[in-house]
């Protein structure tokens, strides 16, 4: 039976085999061992047998990194099987596109197993509306890095989070024309799901007029320029300049801020670190030139 099975193909083992060192013009970059497995591109031509104690997360993320695959067996049930799926897939990513998180009321307890469970070092934790707490939000563009490097201290670490791959590859670029080449972290979030990633409301000057005709006791906060502030502000507006807003943040008072700047943009920086602090903030996203014609700005 084995004869008729193995008469028509040829089978080598490893001990049939001598690789003899000689000349060769092929250059190491110019190989090519990529192949296909059902459609999937591999590497490497290496895949792990799906035999049960064989091929589970820890082996197939090893082989993932080589560039092969591994073939998770079948005994797990279905739960199992899709845990182990979801292990591999989270060990190897620069960017990860749904980081697995707590919320503020977790206990030390529930960190520790997620780490275990994981294998990794920290968990983000992120607050009932799926921002990150503690972050800063800055949007990307061509004065990303400018107004970054106002507000951090030097040597903090950077955690970048974006929309797409893209955007967090430009915030990379961005960051070396500050002098860091390389962030603590990266990651694709649906935490970042609007152009204000905060906790926070965003409302206009007009609604602050509105609330000042109503008798609210609304506390204003301008983060512009010393000059820029001279030149024309709101009435009864505290001035702390954004790039000093960190060091001042007990000058800000309790209750709720409306917080304005000369753009919307620089407006929302200061708001996330407001609201990074526990402030109660309010976000006045338009540009300060919108304030004279409501009679709020004095010259």
């Amino acid at each position: 039976m084995n004869d008729e099975i193995f008469a028509g193909a040829e089978a080598l083992t490893f001990d049939d085999l001598l690789v003899v060192p000689g000349w060769s013009e092929v250059l190491p970059s110019e190989v090519d061992t990529t192949t296909s497995l059902a459609g999937i591109e591999l590497r490497v031509p290496l895949m792990s047998a799906a035999m049960d104690t064989v091929t589970e997360a820890p082996l197939a993320i090893a082989i993932a990194r080589a560039g092969g695959l591994g073939v998770l067996h079948r005994n797990f049930s279905i739960e199992e099987q899709a845990d182990e799926v979801d292990r591999v897939k989270r060990a190897q990513a620069g960017m990860i596109s749904s980081p697995i998180s707590l919320p503020p009321t977790a206990t030390l307890h529930d960190a520790e197993a997620l780490m275990r469970r994981h294998k990794i070092s920290g968990v983000p934790i992120c607050d009932p509306d799926g921002h990150l707490v503690g972050t800063i939000n800055v949007e990307g563009g061509d004065s990303f890095s400018t107004y970054l490097g106002w507000i951090i201290p030097w040597g903090t670490p950077i955690t970048l989070l974006g929309d797409s791959a893209d955007d967090v590859a430009e915030a990379q670029r961005q960051l070396v024309r500050i002098g860091i080449d390389r962030p603590a972290g990266s990651a694709l979030t649906d935490a970042v799901r609007d152009d204000h990633a905060g906790s926070y409301r965003v409302a206009r000057f007009d609604d602050l007029r509105a609330a000042r005709e109503d008798g609210a006791t609304c506390s204003v906060l301008d983060t512009r320029l010393a000059g820029e502030w001279a030149e024309a502000h709101v009435p009864g507006a505290l001035h702390i300049p954004l790039h000093e807003l960190l060091q001042r943040m007990g000058e800000v008072p309790d209750g709720p801020v409306w917080v304005y700047c000369a753009s919307g943009y620089r407006a929302s920086i200061a708001s996330s670190l407001l609201a990074r602090a526990g402030k109660n903030v309010v976000l006045i996203d338009e540009d300060v030139s919108a304030a004279r014609p409501l009679m709020l700005a004095t010259a």
